[in-house]
């Protein structure tokens, strides 16, 4: 007890060099029958005019001198980097220490993990409060070294002062709770402290909206972006203040600016086509943005599988293709497909959204082109018509194309909280499919078996005699087909295996009568019997045989499935331990908890496996249009069209029984 009281009144006393802000020791170091508190003095402590960093026994008195540079840290650097975020914060607003404020009061509490013991307290990083009183974070010393990690945890804290400083008179309880928005809106300000951490390292952005989502819960922070570049970092953090219970951040932003459905989805769209090509200038991000993405189509074999959006071919030879159900977009959600003309002609896309899945079936789609240096060059007019042909001729200077579509609720946000968020997963999720058929063009996975992926390509690879594919660092049987799009690096495959598709093998063993399609992805593992790898799954380092199926968007890691069990959907399976051989599932696991699969043998009549979205009806006939350089055309449509205003030549159609193309 005599112990404590000391070290209560060095508490109430320790602030005499920052008279500006008292301290608070958080209750767990100040219980001394903790294995924490015992350790607690605080000539293990350093200060700052905002900060008090606290660590234990294990580094001593003089942590920069540890010889354990895995731990050491100096106590000045982290504090002086800390002031600078700080500073950054307080100038963007996300700071609220307005006097009679806890802000203003307090400092800021960080702790060091690490230097505990083993029997202390141990983790990388994560941020709240100390007691609900004043911000507070944990950060082992290794996640301390550039300012990035420190920027995105105090964010953390900062938001959760959002309640305990009451700037928000709506909420009862922390803001976006039921989701994760958290963990991108941290990056964010991490992004704008470091703005060379960004990244591209997310396989999901493309095909699910930027509500709070497991799968793209530290990622989706580019919408953040697009939104300080043109309306300012006020909105950003009015998306905190202003934001109601059990309301999402998209919910909040379209409320707060007072949109209707019809512009909220055209101001959504302006920020989907940003994505083509990273059209961020604030901070260099666009630079990095760019630099990440090439890095990851060069040298990120995983990475590669998903940077760019694949259609599933409906009749090749007659231009007509359709988006795969896993990559159909969700509210907001977008595919960014690249297209590559085939001469000098114009472009055509002629575009059909599917409105019989659902009643909230809506699309905007539209061009982007890119310059030799990877920036923007133009953004084409962008439209809303579930039917409709839109073109554009390529200018001098640009070097790329891109179609880029959005799924774009006709009538209202259909991701909430308690029906079919993140966790209801994919059978719950409204997708918004839609087919093309292109003149003049072929898009992403068509464009030539010897282009296609060509940067994964070296010249220590060869063409399989079976199927032309492409095989690297591999022992392949002449038994087994490796299509002309596929990729095999580092594997072994035996048996009757067969690799089709735009699918990619890594570092794995394939054999029996093992069929990997589509654009699916396998690194590391061991895969045989009868296991059908399918879609835009992705597994890693799993053991898979017997009748097993994965495909979807799922994502096994590190995990046993055999028998007939069927994995796909959003699922994200991953536990070193796990194995199931049994029942269909479609809905994501939580990571957090390290949860395994069911595995209770429901099929996909479960009402948990039951789709929300009805089946689509594909036609499989089409008629083009001839477009020639001239500007003639026979065509076949039943509607007038519109070559891009932007290109410097408009284009039009008169539908008539000898149709025309007039210039």
């Amino acid at each position: 007890m005599k112990i404590s009281i000391i070290k209560l009144l060095m508490v109430l006393s320790c602030s005499q060099a920052f008279a500006q802000k008292q301290v608070y020791i958080p209750a767990y170091l100040r219980n001394i029958n903790d294995v924490n508190g015992k350790q607690f003095t605080m000539t293990k402590t350093a200060q700052s005019p905002n900060f008090i960093l606290i660590w234990g026994n294990t580094v001593g008195t003089d942590p920069a001198s540890y010889p354990d540079r895995g731990l050491a840290f100096n106590p000045k650097t982290v504090l002086d980097t800390l002031e600078a975020v700080y500073t950054m914060f307080k100038k963007s607003g996300l700071i609220y220490d307005v006097p009679g404020t806890q802000m203003a009061k307090y400092k800021s509490v960080v702790i060091m993990y690490g230097t505990w013991g083993p029997n202390g307290r141990q983790g990388w990083a994560n941020g709240g409060t100390a007691d609900g009183v004043i911000g507070a974070f944990w950060c082992h010393p290794d996640a301390m070294r550039d300012g990035g990690v420190m920027a995105h945890e105090f964010t953390h804290s900062l938001q959760y002062m959002i309640t305990v400083d009451k700037q928000n008179k709506f909420l009862t309880k922390e803001a976006f709770e039921n989701g994760l928005f958290y963990e991108s809106h941290a990056n964010f300000m991490r992004n704008r402290y470091v703005p060379k951490a960004v990244t591209t390292d997310i396989d999901y952005w493309h095909t699910l909206s930027p509500e709070p989502d497991w799968k793209v819960a530290y990622e989706c922070y580019q919408w953040l972006m697009h939104i300080e570049i043109e309306q300012g970092m006020n909105m950003t953090n009015r998306l905190w203040r202003e934001c109601f219970d059990d309301e999402f951040p998209l919910a909040t932003y379209r409320r707060i600016n007072n949109y209707d459905q019809n512009t909220f989805n055209d101001v959504m769209y302006r920020y989907a086509r940003r994505m083509a090509c990273y059209d961020y200038p604030l901070y260099n991000w666009g630079t990095y943005f760019r630099e990440s993405r090439e890095n990851s189509l060069k040298y990120d074999f995983p990475r590669a599988q998903r940077v760019y959006d694949i259609l599933e071919p409906i009749n090749v030879s007659k231009g007509k293709y359709i988006i795969p159900d896993e990559l159909a977009p969700q509210d907001y959600g977008y595919n960014i497909i690249p297209l590559y003309p085939q001469s000098d002609n114009p472009v055509f896309v002629q575009f059909k959204g599917h409105t019989e899945v659902n009643s909230h079936a809506g699309w905007r789609y539209g061009f982007v082109t890119e310059k030799a240096d990877k920036t923007v060059g133009r953004y084409g007019t962008f439209y809303g018509e579930a039917t409709k042909t839109i073109g554009i001729e390529l200018q001098p200077g640009e070097s790329k194309l891109y179609l880029v579509v959005m799924g774009a609720p006709s009538d209202n946000l259909t991701i909430k909280p308690n029906t079919n968020s993140t966790w209801q997963g994919f059978p719950k999720h409204y997708r918004y499919p839609y087919e093309i058929t292109l003149t003049n063009a072929v898009p992403e996975g068509y464009q030539g078996a010897s282009a296609f992926r060509s940067q994964l390509k070296n010249t220590n690879g060869k063409i399989h005699p079976n199927g032309g594919g492409y095989i690297e660092n591999s022992t392949v049987s002449s038994s087994v087909y490796v299509g002309p799009y596929a990729i095999v690096k580092n594997s072994t495959l035996s048996g009757n295996v067969r690799v089709e598709g735009t699918a990619m093998v890594y570092n794995a063993i394939l054999k029996d009568t093992v069929v990997v399609k589509d654009n699916a992805l396998i690194d590391k593992g061991t895969y045989s019997g009868r296991a059908l790898i399918l879609d835009n799954c992705k597994i890693v380092n799993a053991t898979i045989y017997g009748r097993a199926r994965v495909g979807g968007l799922a994502c096994v890691n590190n995990y046993k499935l055999h028998g007939t069990v069927k994995v796909g959907g959003d699922v994200v399976v991953y536990n070193d331990k796990g194995e199931c051989d049994r029942g269909t599932h479609n809905v994501l696991t939580n990571f957090f908890e390290n949860k395994m699969l069911e595995c209770d043998g429901k099929d996909s009549t479960a009402p948990r496996n039951l789709d929300i979205n009805n089946k689509i009806k594909v036609d499989t006939t089409t008629c083009n249009a001839i477009i020639t350089h001239s500007g003639k055309a026979t065509i076949c449509m039943g509607e007038s069209t519109t070559l891009n205003a932007n290109s410097g030549t408009v284009y039009s159609w008169f539908i008539g029984p000898n149709p025309a193309l007039f210039v």
